[in-house]
């Protein structure tokens, strides 16, 4: 039989860990990191990353990571601290999505620059395009400049064997016509 002083000891070590004012147990590093990540909240991302958060957690629902997610929201500052932090530039998520694909995906220009600056590769592929292609298919004259400036290459061929040139001729895009032929685009 156990005395009320051992019962309450007992009641107190199978507790969740309560902090002064908070009554819910605090958050792994992990979804500390995710979380702050989707919420947008880029000074709470950079002090969990200045602890010593792993800047390449993922979630596991599809190997999502912050820097995935700060790409897709386009927060440049999020995308400059988590690769100071060495983040994974070039992770895939589970669709095959690299935090570049997501930032010129969803038409974030600066974060795309500041992932192309932090040493992202520009000659990948998403849903079986050269990201290039998607460029050109968004009519992005600005973001394609960026990213021949930074080595695209310029006849990089799709699942269907079409170049981004093509495509600009397909949208009849004059003005990327003329930037792609200007940097050897072929047809």
């Amino acid at each position: 039989m156990l005395t009320r002083n051992a019962t309450a000891l007992l009641l107190l070590l199978a507790a969740p860990t309560v902090l002064q004012g908070c009554t819910t147990p605090p958050k792994t590093d992990a979804t500390a990191v995710l979380s702050a990540a989707n919420k947008g909240d880029t000074q709470r991302l950079v002090d969990q990353l200045a602890e010593g958060a792993d800047p390449n957690i993922t979630d596991p629902a599809n190997m999502e990571t912050p820097l995935h997610i700060a790409a897709r929201r386009g927060d440049s500052r999020a995308v400059q601290a988590l690769a100071a932090s060495g983040a994974e530039l070039n992770a895939r998520r589970s669709d095959g999505a690299t935090p570049l694909a997501l930032a010129i995906t969803n038409g974030h220009l600066s974060t795309s620059k500041a992932l192309i600056r932090a040493g992202a590769r520009v000659n990948t592929q998403y849903q079986n395009k050269p990201l290039l292609m998607i460029v050109v298919e968004q009519g992005s004259l600005l973001m394609a400049q960026v990213m021949l400036s930074a080595g695209a290459s310029v006849n990089a061929r799709d699942a269907e064997g079409e170049t981004a040139l093509m495509v600009a001729v397909k949208k009849n895009n004059e003005d990327m016509q003329m930037l792609l032929r200007q940097s050897g685009g072929e047809i």
